[in-house]
């Protein structure tokens, strides 16, 4: 039984950034923990559904003891699977284990028409069965505000009519 939560609130995914500016050059950052409370989860792995306009950078594995470390093994979003990333978690694995990670995306909206939020779904999932009744703590669906903010300023002389 795999399920994903964070660390300290248990909300599936904690977010660097609650909404974003269209024109940044911030990064967001999710945060995870995908957990085995059951028997070893055989090819589990990690699905990652990102928008066209959302860049993946990297995968990083955190606050992971060295000797606990499992190799994780992220493949690229690309339009040949959908832009889906998806990242092994180990064949298998163990049960009761947790793995905890970082995904770093770049958002590439520079034009104020699109500023539809940013819509990401994740979900855990192996080839062991799983009752129906607990699958709904594997996915998650994120939907991250986008704004735009400007700068306006208006100047000029008067020129009164004699």
């Amino acid at each position: 039984m795999l399920f994903l939560s964070t660390p300290l609130n248990n909300l599936p995914c904690n977010i660097s950034s609650d909404k974003y500016l269209i024109g940044s050059e911030d990064k967001l950052e999710l945060s995870m923990n995908i957990t085995n409370e059951g028997e070893d989860a055989y090819e589990a792995a990690l699905y990652v559904h990102l928008p066209q306009h959302v860049s993946y950078i990297k995968t990083e594995m955190i606050g992971t003891n060295p000797s606990e470390m499992v190799s994780v093994l992220c493949s690229p979003p690309t339009l040949e699977n959908d832009f889906v990333l998806k990242c092994d978690l180990g064949n298998p694995m163990m049960a009761f284990s947790m793995t905890s990670l970082k995904i770093l995306l770049k958002p590439n909206i520079n034009d104020g028409n699109s500023a539809m939020p940013i819509q990401i779904k994740l979900a855990a999932n192996s080839s062991n069965p799983e009752l129906t009744t607990s699958l709904d703590d594997n996915q998650v669906d994120l939907n991250i505000p986008v704004y735009v903010e400007t700068d306006f300023v208006i100047r000029g002389l008067s020129d009164p009519d004699p």
